[in-house]
């Protein structure tokens, strides 16, 4: 991204990012000395802080400052960002004009060659960095102590402290013992009589980039890359079970929506859990591929959200409270599945993997990978099954 961003004003000379920060301060010195009109990587040291600068940019006298981010709007922490690095350049003699987030235009579509100067729109922050003055100075102290403990757990031999990752493999905390449920029997019926055999239970796993790589995408696009689907053929029949993990070396929709429309026939109800997310999928799909409109559109005539008994409090669950996402309902209706011990346990560790897929040319890991990614999708389709079974339980019991 970085390279791309550098495109944007062409004829710079780069500080070499090594890790000698001194060395790094000391080049991008030489070249203020030099009168450099544009340096990358522009690096300088005040009071134990280093800053650098991805664009540094001098024009008609000014300095222009411009710091890249991986996002497509302005957030609160990139402000306070810029304030510190701005504090930390005052400190070390340089005074800048005008300060830039450089960021990705949400409204660019790739066709043919990336073109930097669409790709990237600019934000000038300075009058927004100024009511923030009085923070900076605090901000940089509390950083210090952080700093020196982390120094001191290290000399210590502490292991330094890491956020564990969360997650559907994480394991949610719920009451001990069997959970109360509230059950409205004659309205959950008529929701389970509304459904029609075959059953499909669908799930859908994406990913995203910041960088279109493929004509017709744009920044941050949700690009399905693989799906999960249970059938059951009749009442009573045992759920058969397919997954499907793009191709990595080529754009995932054709394959991915191709191999979906065969998997989940032309009839019977289609059960998804939180239908938002399938939904906007599919009408991605049928923008991208115009041929599959008519068979999309029915598809999605077909989805029937299983959050449905819940939101709508056919079935209550008091002891997660208004907490509906899947890793809540399933272990309080279906305590003996779990996510903890899969290798994937969350639809951002699917993302993470699938990416570490596409990039990576190690066919032992690969092999691995792609196997982690379909016990996943697996273990969210059948805990669909799992929870529908217990509906049907509940509409019949007392």
């Amino acid at each position: 991204m970085l390279a791309l961003a550098e495109q944007r004003f062409p004829g710079g000379v780069a500080v070499p990012r090594a890790d000698d920060p001194a060395a790094a301060v000391a080049e991008t010195k030489r070249l203020l000395r030099e009168e450099a009109p544009i340096i990358y990587g522009a690096a300088f040291l005040h009071d134990g802080f280093l800053a650098t600068i991805d664009i540094l940019l001098q024009q008609r006298g000014r300095w222009f400052a411009y710091l890249l981010r991986p996002s497509t709007r302005i957030k609160e922490h990139q402000l306070v960002d810029a304030a510190l690095h701005d504090a930390v350049l005052r400190g070390a003699g340089l005074a800048v004009d005008e300060w830039c987030l450089l960021l990705l235009n949400p409204q660019y579509v790739r066709q043919g060659h990336l073109s930097p100067e669409e790709l990237f729109s600019e934000t000038r922050v300075a009058k927004r960095l100024k009511p923030m003055a009085g923070q900076v100075r605090p901000r940089m102290q509390m950083l210090k102590r952080m700093a020196a403990r982390d120094r001191a757990r290290s000399a210590a031999g502490e292991a330094p402290y890491q956020r564990p990752s969360g997650g559907r493999g994480s394991e949610v905390p719920l009451p001990s013992g069997p959970l109360e449920l509230i059950v409205d029997k004659p309205a959950l019926r008529a929701f389970l009589e509304g459904l029609q055999y075959p059953l499909y239970f669908m799930d859908f796993e994406s990913y995203q980039e910041a960088i279109p790589e493929w004509d017709g995408h744009w920044p941050f696009r949700q690009l399905p890359f693989g799906y999960s689907v249970h059938r059951i053929e009749a009442p009573g029949a045992e759920p058969q079970h397919e997954a499907f993990v793009a191709p990595t070396n080529r754009e995932p929709t054709a394959s991915f929506g191709e191999a979906l429309l065969r998997a989940t026939g032309n009839s019977g109800t289609v059960l998804v859990y939180n239908r938002d997310s399938e939904q906007l999928t599919l009408e991605q799909l049928k923008s991208d591929h115009p041929r599959w409109q008519e068979a999309i559109t029915a598809l999605t005539a077909r989805l029937v959200d299983l959050m449905l008994p819940f939101s709508q409090k056919l079935v209550e669950i008091p002891g997660i409270g208004n907490k509906l996402s899947l890793k809540y309902v399933l272990p309080a209706l279906v305590p003996d599945m779990s996510y903890a011990l899969l290798a994937i346990g969350s639809g951002d560790h699917a993302n993470q993997a699938y990416n570490a897929l596409r990039a990576s040319s190690d066919p032992e890991f690969i092999d691995a990978t792609r196997k982690d990614l379909l016990e996943y999708c697996e273990l969210d389709t059948l805990a669909m099954v799992r929870i529908l079974e217990r509906l049907y339980e509940l509409a019949k019991e007392g």
